[in-house]
């Protein structure tokens, strides 16, 4: 899934740099590299979970921008208490939909 919604984000304009856990991207946010925009699912393998994993961006660079995705997301923020913390989208989406969420998260105030 990753390789594919990454190849299809590529596809839309937008420069990809993919992490298979919260570890490889938090290796990623501390790289130097300019990040705009974290995307994660919600669910990820080995320890930490995509709401701790946008926390920490945050942490790190208070500008970050964050979309988050689960096929069960309000279970899931609740029990993280993060419902109003982080925007996110449903799973299964439309990689439409995901381009233009992430046009209008890139580009609010």
């Amino acid at each position: 899934v990753l390789e594919a919604t990454s190849e299809m984000l590529t596809t839309f304009g937008y420069q990809v740099l993919g992490a298979r856990n919260g570890a490889e991207a938090i290796q990623i946010l501390e790289s130097g590299q300019e990040i705009e925009l974290l995307f994660s699912d919600v669910v990820l393998p080995n320890g930490m979970n995509g709401v701790e994993l946008a926390r920490e961006a945050r942490q790190r660079n208070k500008d970050i921008k964050v979309l988050l995705t689960s096929g069960y997301a309000g279970d899931v923020l609740e029990r993280y208490r993060a419902v109003d913390e982080f925007p996110i989208i449903d799973k299964p989406f439309r990689l439409t939909d995901l381009a233009r969420r992430l046009r209008s998260i890139l580009h609010e105030a």
